[in-house]
Parts: C-alpha cells; sequence; structure tokens
C-alpha cells in the first residue's frame, strides 16, 4: 500500500485498473444495488419522472417534459432521458429499467471516488471512501430508487472532482475545463441550477484562496463555459421553441424560489446539520477529526474538499424547505474526506492519539455488528416478533446474525494494530454487512409495509370497455398514470355538461381529504388550483384505489373510476388533502 501524495505527475499515476481495490469496491457496491432492485414497488418521485419518460416513448418528443400530455415545467428532463434509453436497452419501463440510472449512477460515483482519492492516498484510503459514499446510510435509502438525487450526484459531485483531478494531474487545461463544464452542464440538465451554481462558486473559490491567476482567467476556462452554454443550449433552444418563456423559467427557477421563501428558517438552521450527519451515518462522526490541527494542516487536496464543503453548505443550510438528499452531491467529498481521516490514522502508530481514535471507531462499528446480529436472533426467537419475521425469511435473518458477528470479530482483530491491510478488511467487512442489512432485511421490511397498488391498477382496467381511450377530469396521481401504462388524456374540470362530449362515458378523477361539496383541488407539481366541488352531470363511482405509500396510512390521494349518469348533478364526495406545495 503507498503513502499519502501531495501531488502526482502524469509518470507517478496510479494504475487504478490493475489495483484488486478497484475490482473489489466496484463488485460489491454493484452487489449491493443491482440485487433485488425491483423487490419494492414504485414509489415517491419515480412515477412522475417514469410517466415523462413513457410519453417520451410514445410520442417521439424528447425536448419536452409532459404529463398527461401537458409541459410539466419543474425540471430538466435528463432523469426521464436515462429512464427511456434504459427502458430502450432492457426492453421495458419496468422497475428496474426505471431504477438503473441511479444504481449505475452510484457505482460509478463511488470508483470516481476511488480514482480521484488515489491521486493522494492509498489504494485503502481510495477504497474506504467510495465504500463510505456507498453505504452512507442516506445513499442505501434513496440510491437504489428511480429519484434524481444518484445521477445529479455522479454528474455535479463528477465535475468538482474532475476538475481539481485534472488540476491535480497536470491534464491540460482545455480538456479539464471542458470536461468539468461538460459533466456540470448535463448536471444541470438533470435538476437545474444547483449544479453549475455549486461547480462554478468551488472552483472560483478555491483559485481565489490559491492565487492561481494563470488558471482563472485563461481562455481555456472561457472554452469551458462555452462547452457548458452549448450543452444547455442543445436542449433549451428547441424546448423554448416548443413552449414559452414561462416553461423556461419555472424549468430553471421555480422550485428554487419555493424553497428559500418558505417559513421555519431558525429551527431549520439549527436542525439542518445534524440531519446531514445522520444522513451520513456510519462513517459521519470521522468527519469531527478535522477539529484536530494536525488534520486541519494536512497539505492535501483535504483543502479543495473542505473548501468545496464550506462554499456549498450555506445554499441549504439557509434554504428552510432544504432536505438532507438536497446536499447529496457533495456527499462524495465528504466520502473523500473520511478517507483522509482513515488513511491518516491507519498509518500512525497504534499509541498515536489519532489511531485511537479510528480503534475506537473500528470498536463502535463491532458494537453496531454485534447489536445487528443480536436483534436478528431476538426477532428469530421472541413469538412477539412474529409481525417482523412475518416479512422477513428466517434464513435472511440467521444470515444477517452471521455476518454480523463475523464482521465484529474482524473489527475487533482490525482496532489491535494499525496498518493499511486490516483497516481494507475490516472496512470492507462493515460496508458488506450495511449493505446487506439494508439490502436484506429492510427491503423485507419495507416490501410488506408499502402499497403496491399495481395490480389494483390492473383489476380497475379490466373494467373499463375501451382501457386505451380513458380520460381525466383534472391531472391523475403520476404513480397511478406510470401502472396504468396507457395513455390518460387530460381535461380541464367541467363546470357545465356541455364541457363534456356525449361519446364520453368513463372518467378517473381524483378526490382528496380537503374537498367539500363547494370546492376541488386539482393539479400536479407546483401548479394547484381549486374548482367547484360539484360535477355537472351525474355520476357513479365503478371503483376507488388508495394511492398511500404505506398499506396503513390514511391515503392522501384516492384516484374514483366513474360511468357518466347524465343529466342530474351530483356533489363530489370527499377524500384526502392535496397540498398546494406537491412535488
Amino acid at each position: 500500500m503507498e503513502g499519502d501524495r501531495d501531488s502526482l505527475t502524469r509518470d507517478s499515476e496510479p494504475k487504478i485498473w490493475r489495483e484488486p481495490a478497484f475490482y473489489l469496491l466496484a463488485v460489491l457496491v454493484a452487489v449491493i444495488y443491482f440485487s433485488r432492485i425491483a423487490t419494492l414497488p414504485i414509489v415517491g418521485e419515480e412515477p412522475r419522472w417514469a410517466r415523462g419518460a413513457a410519453q417520451m416513448l410514445e410520442t417521439g418528443d424528447w425536448i419536452v417534459l409532459r404529463q398527461q400530455g401537458n409541459v410539466f415545467p419543474e425540471r430538466p428532463p435528463m432523469s426521464s432521458w436515462a429512464m427511456a434509453v434504459a427502458a430502450l436497452a432492457w426492453g421495458d419501463l419496468d422497475a428496474v429499467a426505471v431504477r438503473l440510472p441511479s444504481a449505475f449512477a452510484i457505482v460509478l460515483t463511488c470508483l470516481l471516488i476511488y480514482a480521484y482519492a488515489r491521486s493522494f492516498l492509498s489504494s485503502t484510503g481510495a477504497l474506504v471512501g467510495g465504500l463510505a459514499y456507498g453505504t452512507f446510510g442516506q445513499v442505501l435509502q434513496i440510491g437504489r430508487h428511480g429519484e434524481s438525487e444518484a445521477l445529479f450526484t455522479l454528474l455535479l459531485g463528477g465535475a468538482i472532482l474532475v476538475w481539481h483531478l485534472g488540476y491535480l494531474r497536470g491534464w491540460t487545461q482545455l480538456a479539464t475545463w471542458s470536461t468539468a463544464y461538460f459533466l456540470a452542464a448535463v448536471a444541470a440538465l438533470c435538476k437545474g441550477p444547483q449544479g453549475p451554481i455549486y461547480f462554478g462558486a468551488v472552483v472560483f473559490i478555491y483559485l481565489l484562496i490559491r492565487r492561481d491567476w494563470r488558471w482563472l482567467f485563461d481562455w481555456t476556462h472561457a472554452a469551458g463555459m462555452s462547452v457548458f452554454a452549448a450543452t444547455i443550449a442543445c436542449w433549451q433552444v428547441p424546448y423554448y421553441l416548443m413552449t414559452d418563456w414561462n416553461a423556461v423559467h419555472d424549468t430553471w427557477a421555480g422550485l428554487t424560489k419555493d424553497r428559500y421563501m418558505a417559513p421555519g428558517f431558525v429551527q431549520h438552521v439549527i436542525s439542518y446539520p445534524i440531519e446531514i450527519l445522520i444522513c451520513l451515518l456510519p462513517w459521519s462522526p470521522l468527519l469531527f477529526m478535522f477539529i484536530s490541527r494536525k488534520f486541519r494542516e494536512l497539505k492535501t487536496p483535504a483543502i479543495y474538499l473542505a473548501t468545496a464543503v464550506a462554499v456549498t453548505f450555506p445554499s441549504v443550510w439557509f434554504a428552510p424547505l432544504a432536505r438532507g438528499r438536497y446536499y447529496m452531491p457533495l456527499y462524495p467529498c465528504l466520502a473523500v474526506l473520511i478517507a483522509v481521516v482513515v488513511h491518516r490514522c491507519a498509518t500512525l502508530a497504534a499509541d498515536a492519539p489519532a489511531h485511537r481514535v479510528w480503534k475506537g471507531f473500528m470498536l463502535l462499528g463491532s458494537l453496531t455488528s454485534i447489536t445487528l446480529g443480536t436483534g436478528a436472533i431476538v426477532v428469530l426467537l421472541l413469538p412477539q416478533t412474529a409481525e417482523v419475521l412475518a416479512s422477513v425469511p428466517p434464513l435472511m435473518l440467521i444470515a444477517l446474525a452471521a455476518i454480523g458477528f463475523a464482521t465484529a470479530s474482524i473489527q475487533i482483530w482490525a482496532s489491535r494494530d494499525s496498518g493499511l491491510t486490516r483497516t481494507a478488511v475490516a472496512s470492507v467487512a462493515f460496508a458488506g454487512l450495511l449493505g446487506f442489512t439494508y439490502t436484506g432485511p429492510a427491503i423485507d421490511v419495507y416490501a410488506a409495509r408499502w402499497h403496491d397498488y399495481e395490480p389494483d391498477v390492473a383489476k380497475m382496467r379490466a373494467m373499463i370497455p375501451e382501457p386505451d381511450a380513458m380520460i381525466s377530469l383534472g391531472p391523475v396521481n403520476a404513480g397511478f398514470a406510470y401502472h396504468y401504462r396507457s395513455f390518460v388524456r387530460e381535461m380541464p374540470w367541467p363546470t357545465k355538461d356541455s364541457d363534456l362530449s356525449d361519446d364520453i362515458e368513463y372518467f378517473f378523477v381524483m378526490q382528496y381529504a380537503d374537498d367539500t361539496p363547494e370546492t376541488h383541488y386539482v393539479g400536479r407539481g407546483r401548479s394547484w388550483k381549486t374548482v367547484p366541488g360539484q360535477l355537472p352531470f351525474d355520476w357513479e363511482e365503478m371503483a376507488r384505489l388508495p394511492l398511500g405509500r404505506r398499506v396503513t396510512e390514511n391515503p392522501t390521494d384516492i384516484l374514483v373510476l366513474a360511468r357518466v349518469c347524465r343529466p342530474e348533478s351530483i356533489a363530489l364526495q370527499s377524500g384526502s388533502p392535496a397540498a398546494t406545495s406537491r412535488r
């Protein structure tokens, strides 16, 4: 194993493709994120972007993101593009295709962290950085879903790390700026302005700190910005021509503006740093090592990483509606900082204060491993845990117990002496336990409690004489639209009988708890309004479908299949709430 290095020449670059640790990291993370990828039902924002991908495939329009044929200007279309491409390769836009982009993004991000960290750390340190990111609690939770965070992190985190990697390794300035700005542009096409703002601010402040005017004000920097502008323009120009300026504005600025104008500022400022530390468990306690002057004064790229965190954190810290996952693009930087700590501790003498901290972390990890193993045995033996046992197969619990106790033994062994080899073995074992715990028992518990209403949608579809020619009065829930598979034409909420053509007999309509006989909520995303609570014609309910995420929760959305019975009016029955700030 190699030690720290403050800089690299091209001749001294490590050949990472020759290192077993690189392939070990790739295999372990791939097993964690690709296994059981379709076990959980499609939830959260997954169906929204999946249905957008479906309309791209159905219509051939890959420029404008739409829901039920209407422009959906809440985010650029990169997430839906990725899902559509995955569907073409996989053969179907099912749960596998929806989640493949995220799984690949997590694996590639871990390998990028390894490549970056290898520029100044041992292969063990680089391995720990990749493992830490792949097993952060929040990454395990949302990284295997078809959300935008995993892909966004690969692109924006990639821009930040790739730029500095080129800076460290002496790549040509043109190649470094162009590659990094291209990644920042694609990140912007994934989730809006956060990508280019973060990248530009981090690099600008870092070069100011170093007073490296040759990089900051060189023509190659302008060339990189041109690459950024050209990449964005390839989508933005046709998007504007196909929509209007309001759609452009809402796509780039709508959600960002909402997050800064919400109440709860003081509470958020206090709680958000704690939330981030929880999201980064079990590795986040190691970041406190940077309180030590010995770690703060390291002459390594840790300075750049700390700058990236300091520059970007206020943007989410002072935004009352920001959630932990909004800072996920900087998790790779935090993972590398953790790798710096682990590498430094592992290469110190066993009696050094810093190494004693690493020893304490390993012992705490062994306690966690023992707790997981013991908990599995308790669930197996106590009859009171029958409900949990029903959702988790006994063999899964036995495996968790065995892996937990084995991992604890490895961690105790590793804590007895310093050294990179012991550190690598203990870190791989711990990451494997964390991955198995989530991929195995945790997913079983979630699968038992989450509401998979796809079979119910199929039953409802079978009740309709012409299921491919259905309409909805106002938008329908994105999850229902995804599982229904056929295009459902959205019609405006009717205010008089003649608003509904005579050839329409069946329709879908959403119901919410805030509905009353006088008012009804219609809308999606950021766009909601109230309409009269009565339909101007007689109708009868044929079926209703609760659409909540969990089986036991009070459903927030209810979809109703109805049939027109003209001509008398009848009040809409109330259902569950429709908050005007839905995402």
